[in-house]
């Protein structure tokens, strides 16, 4: 197991996430920017959105187009290309419809039965987000300002949804979201 700290380079000690590109360089989302690691060598990854090399990124997803979405905290949700180290601004916080002073993008899947959708946790909320065309729609949402959408999990009818408040799920057909119950068996296995 090799070490990867500030002293070899990384922008930041906290390391939130992490993606491997289809070129095996590692991407790594810390509390101050996103950096990326070839094997050898870590640089912080410079582009035009300042945001990505100096704010604190919460998650990086790779696509199944071998593209990645990044959130970054205080600034939104990027799109970052790693073969020609751009990236595109896709959502900014004043777009989101919230009225949360910094929402966050916590979790972003993409959907395994249409590429073209990504699943984002946000806050309380769970979004739909159509990457052709750009719209983003209000799926479900926890009451309690208390309790942010913390992961999301696709399944063949629906979402499963961890919050702090336990686990939820959303159903596609009935729009239903529900907190799930514990129903102990009286066979244990």
């Amino acid at each position: 197991l090799e070490r990867l700290s500030t002293e070899e380079g990384l922008s930041q000690g906290t390391v939130n996430s992490i993606a491997q590109d289809e070129f095996g360089y590692l991407w790594i989302a810390t509390a101050r920017g996103l950096n990326r690691y070839d094997g050898y060598n870590l640089s912080v990854f410079k582009t035009n959105d300042t945001a990505l090399s100096s704010d604190n990124i919460l998650k990086i997803s790779r696509l199944s187009n071998g593209f990645f979405l990044v959130s970054a905290q205080l600034h939104g949700l990027y799109l970052v290309d790693p073969a020609t180290l751009t990236s595109k601004l896709l959502i900014t916080y004043s777009e989101s419809e919230l009225e949360m002073e910094y929402p966050s993008v916590w979790d972003m899947v993409q959907d395994p039965h249409d590429p073209d959708i990504v699943w984002l946790a946000i806050n309380t909320y769970v979004y739909r987000y159509n990457l052709r065309t750009t719209e983003l729609q209000r799926i479900a949402g926890i009451e309690s300002q208390l309790h942010m959408v913390r992961t999301i999990l696709p399944t063949g009818d629906g979402l499963y949804v961890g919050t702090y408040n336990g686990l939820y799920k959303y159903s596609h057909g009935s729009g239903d979201f529900t907190l799930m119950q514990d129903t102990p068996s009286d066979n244990p296995s």
